[in-house]
C-alpha cells in the first residue's frame, strides 16, 4: 500500500480559501482522520522501517513521474499525428530546398512563409525520402 500523497488542484485550494469557516464537529472530524493516517503511516514505518517506507515513497513517486512522462509523451505524440501536412511546395520553397540541399544555407523568411516546411523537406530528403522535387505531386508526412 502506497504512501504517495498528491498535491491539491488549483479548484481544491480556491474551493479551501473560499469556504466558510470551519464548525467544531468538521475541525474534530479532521483531527480524527489525521489522526487515523498518522497513526497508520507510523504503524507502516514500525512494521517496514523508516528506510523501507522512504524506498517505496521514492519508487512510487519515481512510478507516477514516469507515467506521467509516458502519458505526456503519448499525447505529444497524438498532436504530431493530427497535426499531418499535406501540400505542394511554392516554387521559392523549392529553390530554397535546392540551395539548402547543395551548401549550408541559412534561410530567413517571414512568420508563415515555410522555413519549417523547407527544413523538413530537406531532412527528408536527405535521409533519402524525396522531398519536394519536380517529381513529387506533393508531400506527406507522418
Amino acid at each position: 500500500e502506497g504512501l504517495l500523497l498528491s498535491a491539491p488542484s488549483v479548484d481544491d485550494i480556491r474551493s479551501f480559501y473560499l469556504q466558510e469557516p470551519i464548525t467544531e464537529e468538521e475541525r474534530s472530524h479532521v483531527d480524527k482522520e489525521l489522526r487515523v493516517n498518522w497513526e497508520r503511516i507510523l504503524t507502516h514505518m514500525e512494521s517496514q522501517g523508516a528506510g523501507k517506507v522512504y524506498q517505496d515513497y521514492v519508487q512510487a513517486k519515481k512510478a507516477q513521474e514516469e507515467a506521467e512522462r509516458h502519458a505526456k509523451l503519448e499525447r505529444l505524440q497524438k498532436f504530431d499525428e493530427n497535426a499531418v501536412f499535406r501540400g505542394v511546395p511554392r516554387s521559392y520553397q523549392i529553390k530554397l530546398l535546392e540551395r539548402a540541399t547543395r551548401r549550408n544555407t541559412i534561410i530567413h523568411l517571414g512568420t508563415g512563409m515555410g522555413k519549417t516546411l523547407i527544413a523538413i523537406l530537406l531532412i527528408k530528403r536527405l535521409a533519402g525520402g524525396g522531398g519536394g522535387g519536380d517529381d513529387d505531386d506533393g508531400v506527406a508526412l507522418r
